[in-house]
């Protein structure tokens, strides 16, 4: 009777169970259906795994990104090169002597006729002078205005009217005797001009201490080229200057 029990209690709650699911509307599992349990561990993340949810896959568009720059990098300095490849031809550019020289196009700047033009240009002489001049001038105008703004900053004393009409009768007396020296020209009347009276060196009172015979002024005429020491000590004992000189 043991057996008998446990059989039916099965059987009832295996049809308990596939009613309260057809009410839900719930799918039966297989492995319910064929009442075998499920071997091994549960695994949960089966299903993400299958689909290819959740795992960490790279760019893969940043990483060829990145590979052809580091072999853009590795071939302009020469590292990268292929069998049988020199490495100028691994370079993306070639060098400079290998390029072609630019015909036909001008040359970057100004060419040497340019400059030569330029250097030559009167024009640019005279704005150089003309900033030098304007330079100093600035300077002599600061340093004008700098020297006459104390005095200005002082209060000028007014002239009073005697002081005034002195300075005027002054400029007329001036004036009055500068017109009759001109109407006194014309006329002919004029006294003559002193004529500055020119000083012969040799009539001096101190002329040269080479020239003894000299020192002394003369009265009326030139004296002689003697020898003065002749005629003091004898012409015995001192020749003349004719004598050393003949």
């Amino acid at each position: 009777m043991g057996w008998a029990f446990k059989i039916h209690l099965l059987a009832r709650t295996e049809f308990l169970r596939k009613k309260a699911r057809r009410q839900n509307s719930l799918p039966e599992p297989e492995a319910a259906e064929a009442g075998a349990p499920t071997p091994g561990p549960v695994d949960l993340f089966r299903e993400l795994l299958e689909e290819g949810k959740g795992v960490t896959r790279g760019n893969k568009e940043y990483e060829e990104e990145k590979r052809q720059e580091k072999e853009r990098q590795e071939k302009a300095l020469g590292i990268l090169t292929y069998l049988g490849q020199s490495a100028a031809e691994a370079q993306t550019q070639p060098p400079w002597y290998q390029l072609p020289p630019g015909r036909g196009a001008p040359p970057p700047g100004p060419g040497p006729d340019e400059k030569i033009k330029q250097r030559l240009d009167p024009l640019r002489e005279m704005q150089k002078h003309l900033k030098k001049k304007r330079r100093h001038s600035g300077d002599g105008g600061h340093s004008r205005k700098g020297k006459e703004g104390p005095d200005k900053q002082r209060p000028e004393a007014r002239p009073s009217l005697d002081q005034l009409r002195a300075d005027r009768l002054r400029r007329e007396a001036t004036e009055r005797a500068r017109a009759e020296a001109l109407l006194a020209r014309v006329r002919g009347t004029a006294p003559p001009e002193e004529q500055p009276v020119e000083m012969d060196e040799r009539r001096g009172r101190y002329n040269s201490q080479f020239n003894p015979q000299w020192a002394r002024r003369p009265a009326n005429k030139t004296p002689a080229l003697t020898d003065s020491w002749g005629d003091r000590r004898g012409r015995s004992c001192q020749p003349s200057y004719k004598t050393i000189y003949s």
